[in-house]
């Protein structure tokens, strides 16, 4: 039997014990945009977050509608 898992949950530990939430990895994606990939992976990596999930969000592979959704209202307030 599959036992589906609940991703959507506020927050999540990581491997090695370390607890982080939806809003880190939203705070990733604003840092990539504005210090580049290099500074949101150190950012990541140093909130706990996973390989997977770094390399998940910061390719732009499967983003959540809502991280697209911050995303596209950043990009509004900067056309400002």
């Amino acid at each position: 039997m599959i036992q589906h898992t609940d991703r959507r949950t506020e927050s999540r530990v990581n491997q090695r014990g370390i607890e982080f939430d939806d809003c880190t990895v939203r705070h990733g994606l604003i840092v990539q945009r504005q210090a580049g990939t290099i500074g949101a992976v150190e950012y990541l990596k140093t909130s706990g977050v996973g390989a997977a999930v770094i390399t998940r969000v910061l390719s732009g592979q499967s983003l959540r509608d809502e991280d697209r959704q911050m995303l596209a209202l950043d990009d509004e307030a900067l056309a400002v």
